[in-house]
């Protein structure tokens, strides 16, 4: 169902997320659980000890959906 006048207004309409990011006081805590409860998968390497990125999918059109958790408080 689409929401009215979505699409008229903003002359799109959204077919994926390509990122989600979180902000958290512990990335590693974060991302082990959600590895652990649904699977999410930890990519390749560390850009930094204060960013981890999972792999939700293979989004749209070969573009990943990722989880970014970013270090930092509300």
């Amino acid at each position: 169902m689409e929401k009215p006048g979505y699409t008229v207004r903003h002359g799109f309409r959204p077919r994926a997320l390509g990122e989600i990011a979180l902000r958290c006081r512990d990335p590693e805590g974060v991302a082990a659980f959600y590895e652990g409860a649904i699977g999410l998968e930890r990519m390749e390497g560390r850009h930094s000890p204060d960013i981890v990125f999972l792999r939700i999918g293979t989004g749209f059109g070969g573009h990943r959906a990722i989880l970014a958790l970013f270090r930092g408080g509300a």
